[in-house]
């Protein structure tokens, strides 16, 4: 299964990126070397870094300290594919739990109470968890606070940041996550939101928000978001929004099927 990888870099680096390798030990070990400095912090990841293992593929850069959005094209399976787009009649939900980075169960979500029974709910269950340990394994963390949500309502659709350390978004049916394309923009509005709302920086936000150019998550696109509660970077966090699910006259015209992680 092949993957392309893209990083969004704040310092004029090379461009590129790197995957995860060999066994979780091996893992992270390369996670300790970014994090204290055996890697310097504006180049690329070592290049001989090839990912074998089941899971496709995931983007060590966003470790680094220039690196604060990383996306990985990885295919939705065919099942999960097929129960997204049969969810006309299904009601709007949102399902979370926090599951362990070893052998994680996304079972215990309850997607069953909400999702069609079937090969592809479980299929879909399974790719969660794939993504919760792959994600634990870059964010060094034991445990996943993990949500599966379907929604025809526009959420956070106003340009903003989080305040959390990394998160992980996938969308698998629907438009995707909308953050700034211009890396030295997205700083500076970070900055400018580093200590809350104010008349200023809301001018500034609907400014932005008219005028510059988005990079739009497509469906299916793995991407790990850097919040301003990671090790030093409070007030340079991705800036980013949800995408608008609905037309002028508040008509909904998209379903989204989404899954986010959090680092715990």
């Amino acid at each position: 299964m092949h993957s392309t990888l893209v990083c969004q870099k704040l310092h004029s680096t090379p461009a590129g990126g790197a995957f995860l390798a060999g066994s979780r030990s091996h893992k992270y070990a390369i996670k300790q070397k970014m994090l204290h400095g055996s890697y310097p912090a504006n180049t690329q990841c070592p290049s001989t870094l090839q990912r074998t293992s089941k899971a496709a593929g995931f983007p060590l850069d966003i470790l680094l300290p220039s690196v604060n959005i990383a996306t990985l094209d990885r295919p939705i399976p065919t099942l999960v594919s097929a129960l997204a787009a049969s969810l006309d009649s299904v009601l709007d939900f949102s399902c979370s739990a926090v599951l362990p980075a070893q052998a994680p169960d996304a079972s215990v979500l309850g997607l069953k109470e909400h999702l069609p029974q079937g090969e592809g709910r479980r299929a879909m269950e399974e790719d969660v968890n794939a993504l919760v340990e792959d994600f634990a394994c870059i964010a060094g963390c034991s445990e996943v606070k993990c949500q599966v949500f379907l929604t025809r309502t526009s959420m956070c659709s106003r340009l903003h940041v989080d305040h959390i350390s990394l998160r992980l978004l996938r969308t698998y049916t629907g438009p995707g996550t909308e953050w700034l394309r211009d890396p030295l923009l997205s700083r500076v509005m970070s900055s400018a939101l580093r200590w809350g709302g104010n008349p200023l920086t809301d001018a500034l936000k609907v400014r932005i928000a008219k005028t510059a150019e988005f990079r739009q998550a497509r469906v299916g696109e793995v991407v790990i978001l850097k919040g301003s509660a990671f090790p030093g970077n409070e007030g340079n966090a991705i800036v980013h929004r949800s995408p608008e699910v609905c037309d002028g006259v508040h008509n909904c015209v998209h379903t989204r099927l989404v899954v986010k992680l959090d680092q715990v």
